[in-house]
């Protein structure tokens, strides 16, 4: 919603069928996020897939390096630490997602 104050377009998507509808859409001038935990989730790695073939900058973020999700994102982030581990990972990672999401709002501000 936050980047709405910007005049710039933005969706989110948590079911498959409109996430890989919105992707087939998509083109070099826009850049698609796709969030996963596990890195695995094969719906959001299906539409950072298509988005990319149609030449849009894809972003992934997940909790764990090499997976799916970071080898079909132009640029990855990972949100954890391999030492963590159960409860203490998981809010760390939802932590760092809403800070990567801010990092990136502020990029979009400062190129506004």
């Amino acid at each position: 919603m936050r980047f709405s104050h910007l005049k710039l377009t933005s969706e989110a998507y948590t079911q498959g069928y409109p996430m890989l509808i919105q992707s087939a859409r998509m083109n070099k001038d826009e850049i698609a996020v796709g969030i996963s935990n596990s890195g695995r989730s094969r719906v959001t790695v299906n539409a950072l897939k298509v988005a990319r073939k149609n030449n849009a900058l894809t972003v992934g973020i997940a909790n764990f390096w090499d997976t799916p999700l970071e080898h079909v994102s132009d640029i990855f982030f990972c949100t954890s630490c391999p030492k963590w581990e159960g409860i203490a990972a998981s809010v760390t990672s939802r932590n760092s997602i809403i800070s990567i999401m801010d990092v990136i709002y502020i990029l979009a501000v400062h190129n506004d």
